[in-house]
């Protein structure tokens, strides 16, 4: 388990020394050595975007499979039980969405990152990305 927990902080390491480097005057710029960016601030400053983090501290042990119905009292019948399972409907359906956007984000701002794009980079984001793909598929052949 330690590799992991090396690699994720190598990885804060990582976007904090690119960060300061590309964004020097940045006024929310993180300076003491210890200091780190969460994921939401970082997709903030680079990409100007807000990464909604409210569900951090969801219930997720109940899975966001609706069809496990784990968050529905069994004792509940009738229309007490129609809308107790459209509100599990509805946070599971939030939950998914939540991870989802979590994961995307994480991808997108990788890009940026290890590659050492510029500013003007991240700016024409779909351009930058495609530039790459082109230049994989050259590699390729």
């Amino acid at each position: 388990m330690r590799p992991v927990l090396h690699l994720i902080s190598r990885k804060h390491d990582k976007f904090k020394d690119w960060f300061d480097d590309r964004y020097p005057s940045a006024p929310e710029r993180k300076d003491e050595p210890n200091d780190q960016y969460s994921l939401q601030h970082a997709i903030k400053l680079v990409f100007n975007q807000w990464l909604d983090k409210e569900l951090t501290l969801s219930n997720w042990g109940c899975g966001i499979d609706e069809r496990l119905a784990t968050g529905i009292p069994q004792a509940l019948v009738g229309m007490d039980r129609i809308r107790c399972l459209a509100g599990e409907r509805e946070i599971r359906q939030l939950q998914t969405q939540y991870a989802i956007n979590d994961c995307l984000s994480l991808t997108k701002l990788m890009f940026p990152v290890v590659y050492d794009w510029t500013p003007e980079q991240v700016e024409n984001y779909e351009t930058s990305l495609q530039s790459l793909t082109l230049a994989s598929l050259k590699l390729e052949h």
